[in-house]
């Protein structure tokens, strides 16, 4: 049948003279596409209130108090389960500069988690027994860790310290026992004990320098633990810091430290040497109790020497000779009664030899170990210091303190 010029109308249907077929695919596809627009309009507007709806969600996820002067947030609590997290920066216009004490405690879905510049503390029990928990991005702001903090997180792997953090308090990462790597900054001026106790993968510490003190109980127990290097700032090592690293093997001990507690190293039975600088004058009877076969290098007649007597170890000395020897003063001027000082700078600084001080006449002059001058008489005398086969001499003059001016 022949179509052409001409249009049949079949109720709602138009066919043209191109025929039936063709008038039938157009139709349908007109129909596709005002289906397709309008399922983007669905898509679009769901998404608008789904984002919105999560963005509440998302800020209903915490409980958080307020500072009445400052305004800040504290998170108390987190009540989602997502297995991410980001800690935002505000709540509800309020700046987060807190998480408190169990805010995270025993959440079993959290993962990672990722907290803001603006936080600086972390509670007590922040995120205790967070068990899924693997890797913890902490801001730069955060200063303080709260004890406890993430104790039984047995599947952390990854955490940094930030370079401005200042306080760890005791117990703080307590079992995390897949926690392989940490590295300590120099920043941190105080640190609780048994931080790292029961870390049992740890095998790479680093420290950065300016610590003082290894606290008690450190490492206990990170039997992971093959070599340690401790910093040339540190002189003093606590109790049981080291005990039960049954893998330590290494240890590049401070040329500082002057005091080992008790237990400091007890069953570190791989240990087999260990390095004391002339400053040490006190090792504890039970300071190596259960390592045996150990040398200790020291430097003769100081508390390393007599301590390996006392426990049957091998005992060696080495020597570091003073290659270079400077004071701050040539002269010196000191009225009669009072004191003053000289200060004696010694390269290289973990030189063995002992710096002396020595007064050419005791009667004008006294001096004690440290450079510390005190004027007993008007006169003249030479103070020197001795540091292996080099010195320096400082003429120190007393005179007569004016007591009264009389204006006539």
């Amino acid at each position: 049948m022949d179509f052409v010029g001409k249009k049949l109308f079949d109720g709602e249907r138009i066919f043209n003279a191109k025929g039936r077929k063709e008038m039938q695919t157009d139709r349908k596809f007109i129909s596709y596409f005002k289906l397709l627009r309008w399922m983007l309009a669905v898509c679009v507007l769901a998404f608008v209130v789904w984002g919105e709806g999560s963005r509440a969600l998302a800020l209903e996820d915490f409980s958080y108090t307020t500072d009445e002067d400052s305004g800040d947030a504290t998170i108390t609590k987190y009540n989602g389960s997502a297995t991410s997290v980001t800690v935002p920066d505000t709540l509800d216009g309020h700046k987060v500069v807190a998480i408190g004490s169990d805010a995270f405690k025993g959440n079993t879905s959290l993962q990672t988690v990722t907290i803001g510049n603006n936080v600086t503390s972390l509670g007590s029990y922040a995120f205790q027994s967070c068990s899924n928990l693997k890797t913890v991005n902490l801001g730069s702001g955060v200063t303080s860790l709260g004890s406890y903090a993430f104790r039984y997180c047995k599947n952390l792997e990854s955490i940094v310290l930030p370079k401005g953090i200042k306080t760890i308090k005791s117990f703080a990462f307590v079992d995390c026992t897949k926690l392989a790597a940490i590295e300590i900054p120099k920043s941190l001026t105080s640190v609780g004990e048994s931080v790292f106790s029961g870390c049992s993968s740890l095998e790479n510490v680093t420290f950065e320098e300016d610590i003082t003190s290894i606290p008690a109980n450190f490492m206990q127990g990170c039997s992971g633990l093959k070599e340690i290097t401790i910093p040339d700032t540190v002189t003093s090592i606590g109790s049981s810091a080291f005990l039960g690293c049954s893998n330590l093997a290494t240890v590049n001990m401070s040329f500082r430290v002057k005091t080992v507690n008790m237990y400091a190293f007890r069953d570190c039975s791989s240990l087999k040497e260990i390095k004391f600088g002339k400053y040490i004058n006190s090792i504890n009877t039970y300071a190596f109790y259960n390592v045996s076969d150990l040398t200790i290098y020291g430097v003769k007649d100081t508390a390393a020497e007599s301590f390996a007597a006392s426990k049957g170890f091998t005992f060696e000395t080495y020597t570091i000779p003073a290659t270079s020897l400077e004071i701050d003063k040539a002269e010196l001027l000191l009225l009669k009664g009072r004191t003053g000082s000289v200060t004696a700078t010694v390269l290289p600084e973990n030189t063995t030899d002992f710096v002396v001080w020595s007064s050419k006449d005791d009667s004008v002059v006294k001096v004690d170990d440290n450079g510390e001058m005190s004027a007993v008489e008007l006169g003249s005398t030479r103070v020197v210091v001795t540091v292996g086969t080099l010195d320096k001499t400082c003429n120190v003059t007393v005179v007569q303190p004016v007591e009264e001016i009389q204006i006539s």
